[in-house]
């Protein structure tokens, strides 16, 4: 779509990228026990509209070179808010026996998330500016994979295991070999 080269290395990098989100997926298997049909439909449309999301970014700064990236991301905030807040008060109007007075502490939840998507795609859409889609979005979704490990080990107490440390180890090095 963008008349942007891709290497050999780049399709090798990105190949070894599926490996690790795959071995990450059996990771999560064995941590949250089953992954089900509906895990994979979920993560499946989680990467088709992060995909679309790239696209996106990626279509703005070829279309409009001079078109001011916070005035995009600012409206992507504000459908992000929008569509979390929608969720929210779906997920409030429970009984209350349901909720367990955790609606408080889920709306702080989707501010933040609604903050750090803004973020990521304010600068997301800025590096669009200058690095090649065949680098930047590998690296996005790597680094992505990385800090998910280091986070859920954190802060959710996961047990990081071999299975998990080597889809780790693979993101890493084919973030290396797509930078080649």
């Amino acid at each position: 779509f963008f008349n942007e080269p891709i290497f050999a290395n780049q399709y090798i990098g990105l190949l070894l990228l599926v490996i690790a989100s795959a071995i990450m997926c059996s990771y999560s298997a064995s941590v949250k026990n089953k992954f089900t049909i509906k895990s994979f439909v979920t993560l499946l449309l989680c990467g088709v509209f992060n995909g679309l999301t790239d696209f996106s970014q990626k279509l703005f700064i070829n279309y409009s070179p001079d078109g001011s990236v916070g005035v995009f991301n600012f409206y992507t905030y504000v459908f992000s808010a929008c569509v979390l807040l929608t969720f929210y008060f779906i997920f409030s109007r429970r009984e209350d026996a349901q909720n367990d007075g955790k609606s408080k502490s889920i709306f702080i939840y989707i501010l933040i998330m609604a903050i750090c998507l803004f973020a990521n795609s304010f600068f997301k859409t800025l590096a669009a500016k200058y690095i090649d889609s065949a680098t930047l979005y590998p690296i996005s979704t790597g680094a992505a994979l990385i800090l998910s490990v280091i986070m859920a080990s954190v802060f959710f107490k996961e047990k990081v295991t071999p299975k998990c440390v080597i889809g780790v180890i693979i993101a890493f090095i084919s973030l290396i070999i797509i930078n080649l």
